[in-house]
């Protein structure tokens, strides 16, 4: 039970830092 929450709080937060590095080349693409 405990290695499928680590896994599962792996997964979320990779794919928060996937789509928080989305926004700002997006922010840095709208900026030019």
């Amino acid at each position: 039970m405990s290695y499928l929450s680590i896994l599962t709080s792996k997964n979320i937060t990779g794919l928060f830092f996937i789509s928080f590095s989305t926004c700002i080349k997006t922010l840095q693409v709208n900026r030019k």
